[in-house]
């Protein structure tokens, strides 16, 4: 979009240029595959509120992969990697790491597509209750799965719990260098999502 021409001038004296937008692109979604990892672990290499340890380390990552076929999702702008999220379960209850997209992407709905893809997979293998970890310092983590616990995302879930856990000793430090703090453990019990995706609402 053009600059108002009503400013002239801004605060500093000088012209005001054109104010552009950039265009996105349109997002993909599509299966988690080993050479995706580099990209992936710069993304939460980048994003606070994500804890790391060895069990983030390639070899695993792709071990991680191998024994949960199909169950984790990345997603693309382009060529940009720009969203993630890591789905895994025992055979009676699943687990998520890793849901994060980056912050330019974020309030656009992908972090619930994203768990969409990753909740229908674990459904389609039996699996409809599964658990995460979130520190209680990540705040827009902790906002994220309040919402899609509210009236307006129940068609994907059917209740959300929370309850106060000590984070995993091996994290070693959070994506942005300090020490992990206390956690809230989520119990999700969600829902076989219908067709027509998940309501693109913010969060």
């Amino acid at each position: 979009m053009r600059a108002n021409p009503a400013f002239k001038r801004t605060a500093y004296g000088r012209r005001l240029r054109h104010v552009r937008r950039r265009k996105h692109m349109a997002l993909h979604i599509r299966q988690f595959e080993a050479a995706d990892y580099p990209a992936a672990r710069s993304l939460w290499q980048e994003t606070s509120g994500v804890g790391l340890s060895e069990a983030d380390q390639q070899r695993q990552i792709e071990q991680y992969l191998s024994r949960n076929p199909g169950s984790s999702f990345v997603a693309y702008e382009g060529e940009a990697l720009v969203g993630t999220i890591l789905c895994g379960h025992d055979g009676r209850r699943g687990l998520i790491h890793h849901l994060v997209t980056a912050k330019e992407f974020r309030r656009r709905g992908l972090g619930r597509q994203l768990l969409r893809a990753g909740l229908q997979a674990l459904g389609a293998q039996g699996i409809n209750k599964c658990h995460l970890l979130v520190f209680q310092s990540n705040a827009e983590g902790l906002a994220f799965w309040r919402a899609v616990a509210a009236p307006k995302g129940r068609n994907l879930l059917s209740s959300l719990s929370q309850s106060r856990a000590t984070p995993n000793p091996s994290l070693k430090r959070s994506a942005n260098g300090r020490p992990p703090g206390p956690v809230w453990r989520y119990a999700v019990h969600f829902r076989q999502p219908g067709p027509g995706g998940l309501p693109l609402s913010p969060a």
